[in-house]
């Protein structure tokens, strides 16, 4: 549809559970080349999941985070799912996405 009125700028497309989940696009790109793929990670996303959510995408696909963050794990307020550090959380997401161009 986005094509269909004549834009050709990059498109960014989410994946499954709030943008979690690409992993259906590892397996079935879009095939306009103008797309990007959007990833949201936060700290109760487990890092034993990354390569299957959006890092094997990103091997042949470009793959951004969106949405990601972490507020003091230390703090009775605001949602659980943001509860992280930068040492267990940031600085490996960073390492990561690093290492696969994203």
């Amino acid at each position: 549809m986005i094509r269909s009125t004549g834009a050709r700028q990059v498109v960014i497309v989410g994946g499954t559970d709030w943008s979690r989940n690409l992993s259906d696009f590892a397996q079935r790109p879009l095939t306009d080349d103008q797309v990007a793929y959007a990833a949201h990670i936060y700290p109760a996303h487990s890092a034993r999941e990354w390569d299957t959510w959006f890092g094997r995408l990103a091997g042949s696909r470009p793959v951004l985070f969106t949405e990601w963050g972490f507020m003091d794990e230390n703090r009775a307020d605001g949602p659980v799912y943001l509860r992280g550090n930068e040492a267990e959380y940031g600085a490996p997401l960073m390492k990561y996405a690093e290492e696969r161009g994203m």
